[in-house]
């Protein structure tokens, strides 16, 4: 179902963006970024939350512009983006030796962004901000573990057992995004932005995760 919804998103961005590489008013273009992401756990006990260590990773993508008249426009976009996490733990031996586990979370996501733009002109550059939802599905889900006393690897997509349950339990990801940016005179841009899930990928009752990160990127129109 969740698959279907994307799908259904996708092809309405794509769509959009077909009209708008046509329109005489409107624009499009391509961008990369490196984001930095990492995972939030809410536990069954209010007190207790802990938090991934931040991974770096990029993302990709093409966008159109739309104007509303003035500096207002609407932005949608299509990309994928990389990300995780990496949880480092200390645990203990039955024989009371400490040692470290490393858990590394990866994560591969297409994400359709529907940002709403105000654009501010100077003589020879342009400043903008822009805020709106996105909708992601995830494609790859992956965690590694290494440590003195186990080495795994894990598809956190896969069903693992009888019941068909599996760690990342929701692929689908909504959430809000926000980015601020400079244009220059020659179509070149550089952006920096924030984004946050709203909705839970792992929504058992004892432990629950949300995705966020922090990017910058340059793009250009063409």
């Amino acid at each position: 179902m969740s698959k279907n919804l994307f799908l259904v998103g996708l092809i309405a961005v794509l769509s959009v963006l077909n009209c708008i590489s046509v329109k005489a008013d409107a624009r499009w273009g391509a961008k990369l970024g490196l984001p930095l992401s990492s995972i939030k756990f809410t536990h069954a006990d209010p007190d207790k939350k802990s938090e991934i260590g931040s991974k770096a990773g990029f993302q990709i993508g093409v966008f159109g512009e739309l104007g509303f008249g003035g500096n207002l426009n609407f932005q949608p976009e299509f990309f994928f983006t990389q990300g995780g996490g990496v949880l480092s733990v200390n645990k203990q031996k039955d024989d009371g030796e400490t040692y470290k586990k490393e858990e590394t979370y990866d994560f591969g996501e297409l994400q359709i962004p529907l940002n709403i733009k105000y654009t501010y002109h100077l003589k020879k550059l342009s400043i903008f901000g822009l805020v709106g939802p996105y909708a992601g599905y995830t494609i790859i889900a992956k965690r590694t573990e290494n440590s003195p006393v186990n080495n795994s690897f894990e598809n956190l997509l896969k069903k693992n057992n009888e019941e068909g349950e599996r760690w990342l339990e929701n692929p689908l990801e909504i959430g809000v995004n926000i980015g601020v940016g400079v244009e220059l005179k020659n179509d070149l841009f550089f952006e920096a932005g924030y984004k946050f899930g709203l909705t839970d990928i792992r929504t058992e009752t004892e432990l629950a995760a949300k995705k966020s990160a922090f990017s910058i990127g340059v793009g250009f129109y063409f």
